[in-house]
């Protein structure tokens, strides 16, 4: 619709571009002002906006910099959707061109007949192809997320050593070491 019927490799992939972003696009809007308005309630905005900052400096320093913690995790989940979603489209035929470039959607789709005949190599590539691609996007979302996410750190301490876990370990009815008491003569109490 958006070509005229037409599809160019230029006119196909702005095609595709500009369906995807409309899809897109609103999950951002809602995703950033949910995030500007929780940070904006925050005691550190509000001291600042106390001791009479600018809106600009407020804006600067506490909002755009916390706000953009969550973007490359949505931009990564959405990708891996982008993809699925283009891959959909030109299984259907509703994607790029054939003959103008490449579409891993296309190939899938040639080769369901190729499949019922016996050569199930023909979908594997494109098909694994996909799947891993999406995979390791999500996988680096997943990632970002865990490393923006105060409340998934821990405090790394150093390697446990052997005497480290015989001071902390507790037997019943043993005495402590620390209990024991040794007079002159070295005899304990």
């Amino acid at each position: 619709m958006l070509n005229g019927g037409e599809s160019s490799l230029k006119g196909g992939i702005m095609a595709a571009a500009l369906s995807i972003t409309v899809i897109f696009v609103p999950q951002y809007l809602r995703v950033v002002r949910a995030e500007t308005v929780r940070i904006k309630a925050e005691a550190y905005v509000e001291s600042a906006r106390v001791i009479g900052a600018s809106h600009w400096r407020i804006m600067s320093r506490h909002v755009f910099r916390n706000a953009t913690r969550t973007l490359p995790l949505i931009l990564t989940l959405n990708a891996s959707e982008a993809i699925l979603t283009l891959a959909g489209l030109g299984f259907l035929g509703f994607g790029i061109e054939p003959t103008a470039a490449a579409e891993w959607g296309y190939d899938l789709q040639k080769s369901l007949s190729d499949v019922t005949s016996g050569i199930w190599w023909t979908s594997l590539f494109p098909g694994l192809a996909i799947v891993l691609v999406v995979l390791g996007l999500t996988l680096v979302g997943e990632s970002l997320n865990d490393l923006a996410d105060p409340r998934l750190r821990t405090r790394r301490r150093g390697p446990t050593t052997a005497a480290d876990v015989a001071e902390t370990s507790v037997v019943p009815g043993a005495i402590a070491a620390d209990d024991l008491y040794v007079d002159e003569k070295g005899a304990e109490l």
